[in-house]
């Protein structure tokens, strides 16, 4: 979570989704993170798909917030948050339109790994199919220069 007035950059270099039995690689995807105040961020993101030309996918503006703090905010405890937005219209066909989606986050430790645990839903940007998402995420300590803090995340998610 990023602090007020903070931005965070996170960077895919590569993306394996499932979705109605079909695998899709996807690099990279960027995510913006701005917290604009105590807990709540603001997130716009997009991916780049070769198939076979390249393709914008994906994008997407959010508020995250944190309902319960825990151990990503250096507390006792899980971590619990929600992230709501808009699916914007991609490059994609049949994917003109805007949809919604809305996610919850838990995070806790296990050993020195974070692990978050996603799921939530929404309705597709054709706006005729509802769908569920779902996802872990494990992300080791960070490692940190004088001019920023990079970490290594993995992340499995499936849409159904």
């Amino acid at each position: 979570m990023s602090d007020p007035r903070e931005v965070e950059i996170e960077l895919g270099y590569f993306n394996l989704e499932r979705t109605r039995r079909e695998n899709t690689i996807t690099t990279p995807s960027v995510v913006l993170n701005y917290g604009f105040a105590k807990n709540w961020e603001a997130v716009g993101e997009f991916r780049v798909e070769a198939s076979p030309e390249l393709e914008i996918t994906d994008p997407g503006l959010s508020l995250k917030g944190v309902l319960k703090e825990g151990v990503l905010q250096e507390k006792e405890g899980v971590s619990f948050a929600i992230e709501v937005g808009l699916l914007l219209p991609s490059t994609l066909p049949h994917e003109h339109g805007v949809g919604v989606q809305a996610i919850g986050i838990v995070s806790g430790k296990v050993a020195p790994v974070t692990v978050h645990v996603n799921g939530g839903g929404g309705l597709d940007r054709d706006g005729r199919h509802a769908f569920s998402i779902w996802g872990v995420i494990g992300e080791p300590p960070r490692c940190a220069s004088r001019m920023a803090a990079a970490s290594l995340v993995g992340e499995v998610r499936f849409n159904k």
